[in-house]
């Protein structure tokens, strides 16, 4: 018999790094001989159609009441084995999972709770949010995380044991065939073009570099005018793309600069190492942890200065084959489909074999 699960989680057409995860865990889990019963936790209204923050209490009553009653009733009609939580932990989404995971206990279900962002960055300084998150690592049989900083955060929060499980790529995606320029003629940024992303920094390196064209390959927010940006003339704004799209433009860039000041796990980043681009990026996340030291350089977070030394660090024709080599390598070793869904459906066997 197949191991169902309950999947709580975001799925497309949401845009983001979790719905994305979900798309593709949805496809690929039968191939371990397993279901997939989706909650969908995608947001509603019209904070669904726009790239800004703004909340809506109503819409977010509606959303959360639809979650739990989707969640009781597949938990009473379907009989899962296992609930697999997805969770960004933000300070009032904390609370709603938190009563997703106490419907699944009420049943006997184990859970799994999979933290798809940096924890302590999300909870901050929020008692209340961090008492919800330690309340709901401790109703769960395993908690994974998607970094270092991550792990070692709920590890001093909650004595359920916790294990760090990366995101995944698929290898298709994968280039051995990166060109190496003989000098850096593009640069190019994907993500949401926001400034907790680090793109003042970005504006400000523009300005400095008029020999360098800068892709900027992600949906504009309202912290910026659209019109303002397309007068900076080695800037290009694509807005939000396809994968195939993004491939494209990756592809014909020379680096890949990420000065974001948090992340969990970047799906940009990944894509970014598995096209072959040596990286410019943060301290923050899982960042450090998929480049090392070989695989581009680190810079402090809002510091356009060090942007610029990296980038003419980075003019070393064989400075940035050695990263591209490396990065590539990085991916096929850790990060592909496969090898990362092996890891998580080794754990769900473990937990469902132990309550036989």
């Amino acid at each position: 018999m197949k191991i169902k699960i309950l999947l709580i989680s975001p799925a497309p057409p949401n845009v983001g790094g979790i719905a994305t995860w979900t798309e593709v865990y949805v496809k690929v889990l039968s191939k371990y001989g397993m279901n997939t019963i989706l909650v969908d936790t995608s947001v509603i209204g019209k904070r669904s159609e726009t790239n800004d923050d703004k909340i809506s209490i109503l819409s977010e009553i509606k959303r959360s009441l639809k979650i739990w009653s989707n969640t009781f009733s597949y938990l009473i009609k379907e009989q899962p084995q296992l609930m697999h939580l997805n969770t960004s932990c933000s300070r009032r989404g904390i609370y709603r999972d938190f009563l997703c995971a106490v419907f699944a206990k009420l049943f006997g279900k184990p859970i799994i709770l999979h933290c798809h962002c940096n924890v302590n960055d999300q909870l901050g300084n929020d008692k209340y949010a961090v008492l919800c998150f330690q309340k709901l690592c401790n109703l769960c049989s395993r908690v994974l995380v998607l970094n270092k900083s991550s792990n070692e955060y709920v590890d001093g929060l909650s004595n359920t044991e916790t294990a760090i499980m990366p995101n995944f790529i698929s290898a298709d995606f994968i280039s051995h065939g990166k060109i190496i320029n003989n000098s850096i003629k593009r640069v190019v940024y994907v993500g949401q073009v926001r400034k907790s992303k680090g793109v003042d920094s970005i504006i400000e390196v523009v300005k400095n570099n008029k020999k360098i064209l800068f892709d900027l390959v992600g949906p504009l927010t309202s912290e910026y005018d659209e019109a303002a940006l397309s007068r900076i003339e080695n800037i290009v704004l694509h807005g939000a793309q396809k994968k195939e799209y993004v491939k494209n433009i990756l592809d014909k860039a020379d680096i890949f600069l990420f000065p974001t000041k948090s992340e969990g796990f970047s799906l940009a980043l990944l894509e970014a190492m598995a096209r072959g681009l040596p990286v410019i990026t943060t301290d923050v996340g899982a960042n450090k942890d998929m480049i090392e030291d070989n695989g581009g350089v680190i810079i402090p977070f809002n510091d356009s200065d060090a942007i610029d030394v990296a980038i003419q660090q980075l003019s070393d024709k064989n400075l940035r084959e050695q990263m591209s080599r490396f990065n590539v390598e990085k991916v096929e070793r850790n990060y592909t489909i496969d090898i990362v869904m092996h890891r998580l459906t080794d754990i769900y066997k473990s937990i469902t074999d132990n309550r036989k």
